[in-house]
């Protein structure tokens, strides 16, 4: 079975194949199905959209993923550190990625008024789960082995859904 995606709509058109948004798929047989797949993990505001957190959090789940799988814990390192460096400065991956696109910061952040804490959900998740890895997967990896799988596949899954438990309870305890 071999799947074809068209990455630039202006080249699909040019060579007569579907758009960006399909997806077609050779059978051995000789027969070709298509159809179409909507994905939002990118905003459709700008052309080529703006990185989301949702896009980060899938790409360091897969990427946590892969470095548990294959065993890379110079990988698994790095992905530990840099989540809790952006815990603690909040220089987020994806907000950096937006600035220097151009692209403004999402202002919905901060139209909660009504918070405890002053501090954004995003900021306290990322430091809890830099602190988690670093617990689970440098100090105690033969006692906690499968809490860093875990994590990841959490991880992966709000990444995947947009719907993390862990910023859901961090927004109910009152973090922007």
């Amino acid at each position: 079975m071999l799947c074809k995606f068209n990455p630039l709509p202006q080249i699909a058109s040019e060579l007569n194949q579907p758009p960006l948004n399909s997806i077609m798929i050779n059978l051995k047989s000789g027969q070709t199905l298509q159809g179409n797949f909507v994905l939002s993990l990118v905003s459709r505001n700008r052309p080529g959209g703006n990185m989301t957190d949702r896009l980060y959090r899938l790409i360091y789940g897969t990427t946590m993923l892969i470095a548990l799988y294959f065993n890379i814990q110079n990988l698994a390192y790095f992905l530990i550190g840099l989540m809790i460096l952006e815990g603690v400065t909040n220089w987020r991956i994806p907000l950096i990625i937006n600035k220097l696109r151009g692209i403004p910061p999402e202002a919905a952040i901060n139209a909660r008024s009504n918070c405890r804490f002053s501090v954004e959900a995003e900021r306290v998740w990322r430091l809890m789960i830099g602190l988690s890895f670093l617990l689970t997967y440098v100090f105690f990896q033969d006692q906690l082995w499968f809490v860093p799988w875990f994590l990841a596949f959490v991880i992966f899954g709000a990444g995947a859904s947009d719907v993390c438990p862990g910023l859901l309870a961090m927004k109910k305890a009152g973090c922007k």
